[in-house]
């Protein structure tokens, strides 16, 4: 069984929005969120719904799959 954690999943989201040269100011703002939100989720201090990894997966126009496929490789 695959454990995944707040942790690996803002990892994952960090390498795909860097990937993409997008800030965390510009996303919290698309997102509607405050602004340290997106700073929380990539070190792992809050969590993420599925709703809001999809939107953000939208707006950094990543594929959830890359980042589902990421997430588990480093699960294991």
């Amino acid at each position: 069984m695959i454990n995944i954690d707040d942790k690996t999943i803002g990892q994952a989201i960090m390498k795909m929005r860097k990937e993409q040269g997008l800030k965390q100011q510009e996303l919290n703002e698309q997102m509607g969120m405050g602004r340290s939100w997106l700073s929380d989720i990539e070190r792992g201090k809050q969590t993420i719904t599925f709703n809001d990894v999809i939107k953000l997966c939208e707006l950094m126009d990543v594929d959830i799959d890359e980042l589902s496929e990421y997430i588990i490789n480093r699960s294991k």
